[in-house]
């Protein structure tokens, strides 16, 4: 089986979960309420994009209600494009993998398909980094303060783990 990175799932994963989450909100198929309670709403937001993956750091900056809720949209209105690109890197890594095991190497198709990968894990990459950026745009200073704290704190955390940790 072939493996992809460890981001890759995780991004994956939280897709997934965001799917989930957006189907058990008030207000999706099947549902009575058109407007869900602030309360459930929140605790949905919270579980979607502060409960994990890649913006878990979120949770600790005490965000308003309302930059939980802009978050929480931008969140779910990119999870179709990110959901696309996943299944465009998955598909590229097998494609390759596959190339990789023939009997007899195809260079050109090989670099095809190594391009392909690429372009799909730097798509992947600049919306998730893009995805940070309008997230930072909706912070105070204050808490663009503490984020660049927690930032510092966890870089020193993986020096002190030594040189041989990677992402």
């Amino acid at each position: 089986m072939s493996r992809l990175p460890k981001h890759t799932f995780a991004l994956a994963a939280a897709t997934l979960i965001a799917g989930g989450a957006m189907a058990l909100l008030p207000g999706a198929a099947g549902a009575q309420s058109s407007a869900p309670a602030p309360e459930q709403h929140r605790f949905h937001g919270h579980r979607m994009h502060h409960g994990g993956g890649s913006f878990h750091w979120l949770r600790r900056l005490n965000l308003t209600e309302a930059q939980d809720d802009q978050i929480f949209k931008l969140l779910h209105e990119q999870a179709p494009a990110r959901r696309e690109l996943v299944k465009t890197l998955r598909k590229a890594h097998a494609d390759l993998r596959s190339l990789i095991e023939q009997p007899r190497l195809d260079r050109a198709r090989v670099r095809q398909a190594l391009e392909a990968e690429s372009k799909a894990r730097a798509d992947l990459s600049f919306m998730r980094i893009d995805t940070m950026g309008r997230i930072k745009e909706l912070l105070t200073s204050e808490q663009l303060g503490k984020l660049q704290e927690m930032r510092a704190k966890h870089r020193q955390m993986r020096e002190r783990q030594g040189a041989g940790w990677q992402r």
